[in-house]
């Protein structure tokens, strides 16, 4: 409206017809520019996105692995491999809708990555590793890869996309640092809680789970952090 009013103003009406398209023509050039610069909401690198995308990512990761904590396995099993399902088959609806897709992405465009938009999800894939982790795992092992990834991932999320400097295969260090002190903050809650007894292969889970986020691998993190961290808990803790 701004544009509209500045260059096609009702003192414009006495102007010649040729002068008038000129105008219109220039407003229209200058609504343009405008556009092209304004970034759209799912693009994945605004500042306001990325906090509301790890502040999902933080929340919604924590339910099942802290749900674990006081719930038996079996139960955690049932609603893990129910949301997995739910959440997979949206995924594959929208994928292939594209009317369902627009409206998707309109609702949720805050908290995705920008190659969501035509795949499946981050929180698809959290799920899937929740599933095979709470399954192949010992439940407490589980439980603390799975808030490596939520709690960790989201610190390393939210400090590295405002830290300046050198880039380590486009991840900043200090988006690694505050992976690994939010793993270590995961550790020392669940020690202090009496959850799980502290060993040093905690420890080392969470700088092998802050190295797994920092390697160029190109499956999901979601997947890659829980259960390759979940691996070396289980032998390093046996």
């Amino acid at each position: 409206m701004i544009i509209w009013s500045r260059f096609l103003s009702p003192q414009l009406g006495d102007l010649s017809p040729a002068f008038s398209v000129r105008l219109l023509t220039r407003a229209l050039k200058t609504a343009s520019r405008c556009e092209s610069i304004t970034p759209t909401t799912n693009s994945g690198i605004l500042w306001g996105t990325s906090g509301w995308r790890s502040l999902f990512h933080l929340i919604a990761g924590s339910i099942l692995p802290v749900a674990g904590i006081f719930l038996p396995w079996l139960v955690i099993i049932i609603l893990a491999t129910g949301l997995m399902l739910i959440s997979l088959g949206l995924d594959l609806i929208r994928i292939n809708l594209p009317f369902a897709n627009r409206i998707f992405l309109r609702v949720l465009s805050p908290v995705l990555k920008k190659n969501e938009d035509r795949w499946i999800t981050g929180a698809t894939y959290m799920l899937i590793a929740t599933v095979v982790a709470f399954l192949v795992f010992e439940q407490n092992v589980a439980v603390v890869a799975l808030l490596f990834l939520s709690v960790g991932d989201s610190m390393a999320a939210l400090v590295g996309s405002r830290t300046p400097g050198p880039r380590i295969v486009r991840k900043s260090p200090g988006g690694t640092l505050a992976f690994i002190v939010g793993s270590l903050l995961v550790v020392l809650v669940l020690v202090g809680s009496g959850f799980i007894h502290y060993h040093w292969g905690l420890i080392a889970g969470a700088l092998i789970a802050a190295g797994v986020e920092l390697a160029p691998v190109h499956l999901d993190d979601n997947l890659t952090i829980p259960l390759l961290t979940g691996t070396f808990l289980h032998f390093l803790m046996m």
